[in-house]
């Protein structure tokens, strides 16, 4: 067997596993703390063992609780169950990849990309205070380097020392002088102002910025060994960019005339395409078939167009950010003449300030491409920063989002608010999904209506087209749900609705005083009601979506109602409740996976603290000055307070209610003690054991469909790298997949990279800070993630995904791509397929039997093929 590849050298977890139990047993889940050496000790052995080790640490648990009077025999599998899982979490998140990524950077730079340098326009003017930082940063301990920035920042706290000690981890004397040199150029400029736009940032705001967009370019740079050079532009290709130049009045440019014999009657049959059309379009192209190379095209046009006088301004909109990454590349590689471009997302932000910067500069001449998340415009449009009537070119990639209340949608609202609109060019390989035939083209209709566009649509069926796109094997493997994970699932599911039984009583019963308190308890309980109607009305929950988005949807309600009116036990049971939903689901997936979740509850975070002395460098004293120009932390603390009260405003004076009598602790010792919990945990049931499984994986002790996934990956070992990716619907189950495969002695051989979207505002204040489940990965992280995925060689890597990496990414190592779980539409399930774009690939979806994915793999499917037949008439009606 092959040697598990390593991500980095474990550092020992901190002792939070153990400050969660003594919560627990404060709250009274667990009736007393038994003695932990023996689980200490399994640990210890833990952290030197190559895979993830859980079987030992059960076995320590079951010791431990042995010895401990107080737990009765009947709740020592839930006592062990928790001790296991607290323990495990902590070695789990160690081994994860966000915890792995310094030192997966320092491996990417070793193997020749260089992560000590990042493109600056003034190197030539920092040279010479360079030598003296760097001496001071080679020569001082890092305590010392740490304690001389944040005096330089003007805010020695603890918590600054601690996030700057993490930072600089791993980081080499150059990379932290070009950080700091960074910092005190932007603080020099005028660029210092918030994304919003509200308020100027701390130096500190300024230095955590600055690094991360360095550390942008240092992942482009990772990158760009991956992307080939800009192809010559295909037939099909030339025909699309073609057609929309010439209906907007743009002359052809060299590439589109590539080839042709005769420029005019080329010229003129692509007029004839437009049959007088001059308005936006909307490109309907297979996934990788090239659309980005076709936007590219169009933008060179339109910049070539304005050869003197000012500039032109192009807006790229992609609804992630390693997709703005990846046509920032692209774009790069185009040289578009005359033409700067950048990628704008929370490592480089889109402010006012970067925003009247690009406009002076177009005003001198130079044109610029703007390549940004649909958020990212939307904020500058909506506060007034930026106008559409700016913007010469927006194209709008993927341009299914244009819907609803998507920031696409939001976007469109300011394009067809503005007196003179720009030119608008959308591009997707699934405009729109339904079920429904006629829907789809109800739909399909009311997109062309708010975009104002003509559609043209590239055909699967051209031998030209056909050449190029990857047809996956498509495989479905079907795998039974167990009796005893069937049970347990019902078993959550039926203590979610009790509990929404008791809060409705507990909600009745509290006392609003105020018109305000009394109107927002209404809505709570309005909301309430619809929930015990949806249980009433599907009691069996085969099929859980309604009752699932209704509970989510009170859980957020609750949330800001406890958090206005200080309500403790109302946001604790929210977060129960939240736990539940997430863990019924996970359940379809793995038992146990999110057993150490309850313990997050009542979990803290670690504090710490750092000083030190040291002679300056001229650059500290700089920056110390520059820190004094900006305002001071508490200055920004304060506006940053105020407007979180604006967001979630206090009562109206006179306006109260009191708190619901429910005890969320009550709550959880009823769920883990629940009787048909602890039976399915006795012997002789091996259900607790097979929840810790590790080292080599028995299938008769295996969940299903991990094991039909395990099968799978097998198939591959010894077969030289590879890349594939493995898709799954929650962030819980990203980290459970990986987590699994790093236990698994089979699969030592492959390298797990977890990528997760960001955390979603609403749900931040549900989040501990100790649960990794429910908080996601930083763009910054995320885009990093991908770069080294996407690395060449290497060894096997499978990237374990959320939809964030369903669309658009252009990953031509791809060898296969596996649904772990069904995709929810047709659109999911076109685009996810088409990030296997090895010619010889598989696209393989796992289902098991009985549960809701079988319901969402048939609608997808039915999807998917509305929408081909739709295509295929739009096909013949052109070729017609």
């Amino acid at each position: 067997m092959a040697s598990s590849p390593g991500l980095r050298a474990y550092a020992p977890p901190a002792d939070g596993w153990e400050d969660s139990l003594h919560a627990l047993v404060a709250c009274g889940v667990l009736p007393a703390l038994p003695p932990l050496d023996a689980l200490r000790l399994a640990v210890r052995e833990a952290e030197g063992a190559l895979g993830l080790s859980a079987q030992p640490l059960l076995e320590a648990a079951l010791a431990c609780v042995a010895a401990q009077p107080a737990i009765q025999n009947d709740q020592r599998s839930t006592a062990a169950l928790l001790l296991a899982s607290a323990a495990l979490e902590s070695l789990a998140q160690a081994r994860s990849t966000k915890t792995a990524l310094p030192s997966l950077w320092e491996a990417a730079a070793a193997l020749g990309f260089d992560a000590n340098t990042a493109a600056a326009s003034s190197e030539a003017a920092r040279a010479q205070e360079q030598g003296e930082l760097l001496e001071f940063l080679s020569s001082q301990p890092l305590e010392q380097q740490v304690e001389r920035i944040v005096q330089a920042l003007n805010e020695p706290t603890d918590v600054l020392r601690r996030n700057i000690t993490k930072l600089l981890e791993g980081k080499s004397p150059e990379s932290v002088a070009e950080v700091l040199q960074s910092t005190l150029e932007r603080a020099r400029s005028q660029n210092v102002e918030a994304a919003d736009g509200s308020r100027k940032r701390t130096l500190t705001g300024l230095f955590f910025s600055e690094e991360k967009r360095l550390r942008g370019l240092q992942r482009q740079r990772l990158e760009a060994p991956e992307l080939p050079p800009l192809p010559p532009l295909r037939g099909y290709q030339r025909e699309v960019v073609g057609m929309v130049l010439l209906s907007w009045g743009l002359p052809l440019t060299a590439q589109v005339l590539e080839g042709v014999q005769d420029a005019r009657a080329e010229a003129a049959r692509l007029r004839g395409l437009t049959e007088g059309w001059t308005k936006n379009w909307v490109v309907r192209s297979p996934t990788n078939s090239g659309k980005t190379r076709m936007f590219i095209e169009v933008a060179r046009a339109l910049v070539a167009a304005k050869p003197s006088g000012p500039g032109s301004l192009v807006v790229v909109l992609a609804p992630t950010v390693p997709l703005t990454t990846q046509h920032t590349a692209y774009f790069e590689r185009a040289q578009l003449p005359n033409t700067s471009v950048a990628a704008y997302s929370s490592d480089n932000q889109l402010t006012a300030a970067v925003w009247r910067g690009v406009l002076s500069a177009r005003a001198a001449g130079r044109s610029h491409v703007a390549v940004c998340t649909p958020v990212s415009l939307h904020n500058l449009l909506s506060l007034g920063h930026a106008s559409m009537t700016q913007i010469d070119l927006l194209v709008l990639d993927e341009a299914h989002h244009c819907h609803d209340d998507h920031p696409y949608a939001k976007v469109l609202e300011h394009v067809n608010r503005a007196a003179a609109q720009p030119r608008v060019l959308g591009l997707s390989a699934s405009l729109v999904s339904q079920v429904d035939e006629a829907t789809l083209y109800v739909r399909m209709h009311k997109l062309l209506t708010d975009m104002r566009a003509r559609q043209w649509h590239v055909d699967e069926e051209d031998p030209e087209v056909a050449a190029v796109l990857s047809e996956p094997d498509q495989r479905v493997e079907h795998v039974p749900m167990r009796e005893c994970d069937a049970n347990l699932v019902a078993a959550l599911q039926v203590f979610s609705m009790e509990v929404v039984h008791k809060l409705c009583d507990a909600v009745d019963t509290a006392s609003a005083h105020g018109f305000q308190a009394g109107q927002e308890l209404g809505a709570l309980q309005a909301l309430l009601e619809e929930l015990r109607k949806a249980m009433s009305e599907r009691a069996d929950l085969q099929d859980p979506t309604v009752y699932n988005n209704l509970l989510g949807q009170l859980v957020a309600l609750g949330h800001a109602f406890s958090l206005r009116y200080g309500c403790p036990n109302l946001l604790l049971t929210c977060r129960l409740l939240d736990l539940l939903r997430k863990a019924a689901a996970l359940c379809q997936d793995e038992l146990g996976a999110r057993a150490g979740g309850v313990a997050a509850i009542a979990a803290t975070g670690p504090i710490g603290s750092g000083s030190g002395t040291a002679g300056l460098p001229r650059i500290f004293t700089q920056l110390q000055e520059a820190a004094a120009a900006l305002p001071s932390p508490a200055e920004v603390a304060a506006q940053m307070a105020a407007a979180q009260a604006a967001e979630n405003p206090p009562p109206a004076p006179g306006n109260s209610c009191g708190d619901v009598s429910l005890r969320p602790s009550a709550l959880l010792r009823e769920l883990l003690y629940e009787p048909a919990i602890t039976a399915a945990l006795q012997p002789p049931s091996s259900l607790l054991q097979d929840c810790f499984a590790s080292g080599t994986l028995q299938k008769a002790h295996a969940f299903p469909k991990f094991w039909s996934l395990l099968e799978f990956l097998q198939g591959y070992e010894g077969k030289g790298p590879f890349r594939g990716i493995i898709f799954v619907r929650t962030r819980q189950a990203v980290y459970h997949v990986a987590d699994m495969i790093r236990r698994s002695e089979q699969l030592s051989f492959v390298q797990a990279l977890e990528l997760t979207g960001q955390q979603g505002a609403k749900g931040r204040g549900l989040a501990s800070p100790a649960d990794r489940h429910s908080r996601g990965m930083s763009n910054a992280q995320a885009q990093l993630v991908l770069g080294l995925f996407k690395q060449p060689g290497g060894g096997a890597k499978v990237l374990i995904a959320t939809s964030v990496a369903e669309e658009g990414l252009d990953i031509p190592s791809c060898e296969f791509v596996v649904r772990y779980n069904a995709a929810g539409t047709g659109i999911q399930l076109l685009q996810s397929r088409g990030r296997a774009r090895q010619k010889v690939a598989v696209f393989l979806t796992i289902l098991v039997e009985d549960t809701l994915d079988v319901h969402l793999h048939a609608k997808s499917r039915r999807e998917e093929a509305n929408m081909r037949q739709y295509n295929q008439r739009r096909s013949a009606a052109a070729r017609a």
